[in-house]
């Protein structure tokens, strides 16, 4: 519907107040062409509709993801409606059930006003609905009905797709963010790989050491496990082969005490190991964390 035609629409409303059609019409299309987030262009064009169709109350309406109805998103002028809570309830029930509806609904509510549901639609799926509760003055219901039918369908042709650009942009910023964090894991998977390259050659370089007192060899153990720990990540047992934590143990054949792996088999702490010097240390990812058992 080009603009001269919806401009025509839209005078056959009836109307209490002198509105200029076109500015608004104009307005409601530099909206619809702009470049703002759902959550700005939802208030802003329902304002320009709720002048438009002479309407106190309106809002948007749609299904959020696997719901079973709808929603309002931007719900504006309710509170001041001279209507009982049953009637508003029952508009709502109206909006639920013609959402889905192929074309406007125009149905009355307590005179002077009548309720406008335009259902909003992706390509053949329904997605939500403009709801308007529009004042009709002193005319009969019967005679605006194909004029405010008229109207809100040459609206939904500007608003439907000016909606749907700015969900395929949510869409594709989605896309792009999940995009670099692909791209992020990648990265660090590498980062962690040259890590644990890098870890592994400096302690492989240490095999054999002591130093001299069960002091100095516990404080370089508990200097590895920091340091591992801090990356999720332990020592493999050479015996074994689970990941473990690598201490300095005390023992009485040896004055600078013993490298043991501390581990759990089979739900137990287990101790493998018994070195006088640094046995070969190989880096393996922490395993998760067991849940406990509820009784």
């Amino acid at each position: 519907m080009n603009e001269a035609t919806l401009v025509e629409a839209f005078r056959g409303i009836p109307r209490r107040d002198s509105v200029r059609i076109g500015a608004q019409i104009g307005k409601l299309r530099k909206v619809c062409l702009g470049d703002q987030a759902l959550e700005a262009f939802f208030p802003e064009s329902l304002d320009i509709l709720l002048r438009l169709f002479n309407a106190p109350a309106g809002a948007f309406w749609f299904r959020p993801f696997n719901a079973a109805t709808l929603f309002p998103v931007s719900r504006v002028g309710f509170e001041q409606l001279t209507l009982s809570s049953s009637c508003l309830s029952a508009c709502e029930q109206m909006v639920r059930g013609a959402w889905q509806a192929l074309g406007p609904q125009v149905r009355p509510i307590d005179h002077p006003f009548v309720a406008l549901i335009g259902p909003i639609r992706d390509g053949s799926t329904s997605i939500g609905a403009l709801q308007l509760v529009a004042d009709g003055g002193d005319e009969a219901a019967q005679q605006a009905k194909l004029p405010y039918a008229r109207a809100l369908a040459g609206v939904l042709s500007l608003i439907q797709p000016a909606i749907h650009r700015r969900m395929q942009v949510g869409e594709t910023s989605i896309r792009e963010a999940t995009d670099r964090l692909a791209e992020l894991a990648d990265q660090l998977t590498g980062l962690q790989q040259s890590m644990r390259h890098a870890i592994d050659q400096t302690l492989g370089q240490l095999r054999g050491a002591s130093f001299g007192s069960l002091e100095a060899n516990q404080q370089f153990a508990r200097v590895i496990q920091e340091l591992l720990d801090t990356h999720g990540l332990r020592v493999e047992c050479p015996e074994c082969g689970t990941p473990a934590i690598l201490r300095c143990s005390k023992n009485p054949r040896a004055r600078d005490g013993v490298f043991v792996f501390d581990h759990s088999l089979a739900g137990r702490r287990t101790f493998h190991g018994g070195y006088t010097t640094l046995p070969v240390l190989q880096v393996v990812s922490k395993p998760p964390r067991r849940g406990k058992t509820l009784a």
